[in-house]
């Protein structure tokens, strides 16, 4: 289901244009003919739509959109984030290299750069003429590595620093997967036959705007979708689907590398780029079959390909400054008909996120907000902290091990996102694009260099700004966004209750997936290390984990029809149960438990289209959000007390069937 036979892709190169063809879908007749007005849902049968029904039944799809109703609209960040960049951008006096010189900066240098007049910049043209001057890979390489380090690229590696998974407090150079090959996903391949045209036709267009005619252009753009379609066959789509890669993760030598590695000289490569060769003795990779596959392909033979492909890769991440002046390549570029100011505001809120975040938080988040917030966390940790030491299926040693993973857990708030060094700021000058590439190559060089230095677990991940929060099972640390901390997640000036059913139940899920059936394996210090929990717990964790997976597939469907797949959810339903078990265990009353039901229930509103629920059914790891309030409410006892739930009614499933995380 998940996997289309890469074959039936290569056929689809062969068999061009072809005239399409439509069916009717048959309309089936009602057979009946009276209608029955229905009365208003009671939380006994549909929770969810019990809170959420009047929302659901109002909403209208935007155009274009596939999702409405959502419980909160984060276009609220959004015109946050722009009303600051225009604040500043009407200042000035700004401290040199600060934020807010970087935002005014760029956003004047934006606005100053005539992208459909101004010549392609010489920096661009000479990087495309020295790809096109390649005769082989090694050479294409040193051109990669240079990509890598100053434009931004991911390189055709993809190799990057990341957090050691089985050294505590490290870092290792990754080999991430391949995900696409110009512009084409994998998934895009798995999911449509004739994707490998689409490359075909991405790699035609960019040999023609090299001044290729069209025939050989086309011949080209059919090789490099047959090397693409190599690349996808060796791809484990498992990984691409799974938010929890680690489990795929290999430690390999540099002699092991080398050995896959035979047509690339990695250490030349690693030189290049600038990594410390002191720490590139040890390397992870995610995908070694693509690996080898892709090593096979860094072959002299497809020299041509694969310089087409370096120079998409170019093209795309400094697209505007290159489409006005190719005629082709108009189709890759929106026209916006935004105001010029608009269009920098845009701008600037995407590439220099990093600069409008210290300021968003400065200006969006408080102290009394990260004191209550951090409570909050304390108290769920509590929950926590009684839920396993009362769990009478753990053994002692086992029990330990998870306490003292939840006393090591850390949070990571806005009070621990702190201004930049101005100093590395202070010499931006020139035109846009000059400005653009200075800042790409000092926060590359920041994450190069990186590389030798130990773990920050304060180090944050994801910008403030975003609406977010997440646990890091490398670092066993939870990282909860200002963006987040709005209302109906949370309010400093709320019900307590309420915001712990709201924000409360999003951290206990995030603290319940160190003890999930995919992050318990990292031990307190985020090691990666399965044989930490005793055979025995993991023989119980195995026999709940089925239990899990039945409750799920066997009682809920979507449309009457789809189940969720109680495998691939198990994490995230796992967290979900964890987190509700916790917060419940907090409340004190009856009235404390239906606030917390309530925002529960409340902060997962959220209406899609019906295609968007039946491709989330296959691929997604979590439950789609009716499953993941319903059934989570429907095997708590608490839920059952609160709502005098019986049999027959809807949320009711019998005490046998119903399952736990902790009791």
């Amino acid at each position: 289901m998940k996997r289309i036979i890469a074959t039936v892709l290569l056929c689809s190169l062969a068999a061009g244009l072809a005239a399409g063809c439509t069916e009717e879908i048959p309309v089936i007749p009602s057979e009946t003919s009276e209608t029955t007005t229905a009365g208003p849902v009671r939380p006994q049968d549909d929770y969810y739509r019990y809170i959420n029904g009047e929302k659901l039944a109002n909403a209208r799809f935007e155009y274009g959109d596939s999702i409405a109703a959502d419980a909160f609209n984060d276009k609220m960040i959004t015109e946050q984030v722009e009303g600051i960049i225009s604040d500043i951008a009407s200042g000035s006096g700004y401290s040199k290299g600060s934020e807010e010189d970087v935002i005014k900066t760029a956003y004047d240098a934006f606005l100053d750069y005539d992208f459909a007049n101004e010549p392609i910049p010489e920096d661009l043209v000479k990087m495309i003429n020295d790809i096109q001057n390649c005769n082989t890979v090694d050479e294409l390489m040193k051109i990669d590595a240079v990509l890598l380090r100053d434009y931004g690229l991911s390189g055709l590696l993809h190799l990057s620093v990341s957090y050691d998974f089985f050294n505590a407090g490290e870092k290792i150079l990754l080999f991430s997967q391949l995900t696409s090959v110009m512009d084409v996903s994998f998934e895009e391949m798995r999911e449509d036959n004739f994707a490998a045209d689409n490359v075909a036709e991405n790699a035609s267009i960019i040999m023609q705007t090299l001044d290729h005619d069209k025939d050989s252009s086309d011949e080209c753009g059919v090789k490099i979708a047959n090397l693409a379609i190599e690349l996808y066959g060796s791809t484990n789509m498992d990984i691409i689907d799974t938010d929890w890669d680690y489990i795929y993760m290999e430690i390999l030598s540099k002699d092991e590398i080398d050995n896959i590695l035979t047509n690339v000289d990695l250490s030349e490569y690693v030189k290049t780029v600038g990594f410390d060769g002191e720490h590139c003795d040890r390397f992870c990779v995610i995908d070694k079959g693509q690996l080898i596959r892709l090593n096979e392909v860094l072959s002299d033979k497809n020299i041509e390909a694969l310089k087409v492909w370096e120079i998409n890769d170019l093209y795309g991440r400094y697209m505007r400054f290159i489409a006005p002046h190719h005629k082709l390549l108009a189709y890759y570029v929106t026209d916006s008909y935004d105001t010029p100011e608009k269009q920098a505001v845009n701008e600037i809120s995407h590439t220099f996120y990093l600069e409008t975040d210290p300021v968003y938080v400065e200006r969006y988040y408080t102290k009394e907000t990260d004191d209550a917030l951090i409570s909050m966390c304390d108290d769920i940790r509590s929950g926590y902290r009684e839920l396993i030491a009362n769990a009478s299926w753990l053994t002692e040693n086992t029990r330990k091990g998870l306490l003292a993973k939840l006393e090591n857990i850390v949070y990571i708030t806005g009070m621990d996102r702190k201004r930049h060094d101005d100093t590395k700021f202070k010499d931006l000058s020139g035109n846009y694009f000059e400005i653009l590439m200075q800042y790409q190559k000092i926060l590359m060089k920041d994450s190069i260099d990186s590389l030798a230095t130990p773990v920050n677990r304060k180090e944050i991940a994801m910008p403030m700004q975003m609406f977010n929060a997440c646990y890091d099972p490398t670092a066993n640390t939870i990282t909860i966004t200002v963006a987040i901390t709005n209302a109906p997640f949370f309010d400093a000036d709320a019900d307590y209750y309420t915001n712990l059913g709201g924000l409360g139940s999003v951290i206990a899920h995030e603290m319940g997936h160190a003890f999930d059936s995919n992050c318990i394996v990292f031990n307190e210090n985020g090691v990666y290390d399965p044989d930490w929990i005793t055979p025995e717990d993991m023989e119980s964790l195995t026999e709940r984990n089925k239990k899990a997976v039945t409750y799920f597939e066997d009682n809920f469907t979507v449309f009457g029809v789809y189940h969720v797949d109680g495998e691939q959810t198990l994490g995230e339903n796992y967290a979900d149960l964890g987190g509700m078990e916790c917060v419940t265990s907090l409340a004190k009353t009856n009235e404390d438990l239906e606030k917390i039901f309530a925002n529960y229930a409340a902060v997962w509103c959220r209406k899609r289209v019906d295609s968007t629920i039946i491709n989330l059914l296959a691929y997604d790891e979590h439950s789609p959000e009716i499953i993941r309030t319903n059934a989570i409410l429907s095997t708590l006892d608490c839920f059952y007390d609160v709502y005098d739930v019986k049999e027959g009614d809807g949320m009711y499933i019998a005490p046998e069937n119903r399952i736990s995380r902790w009791y």
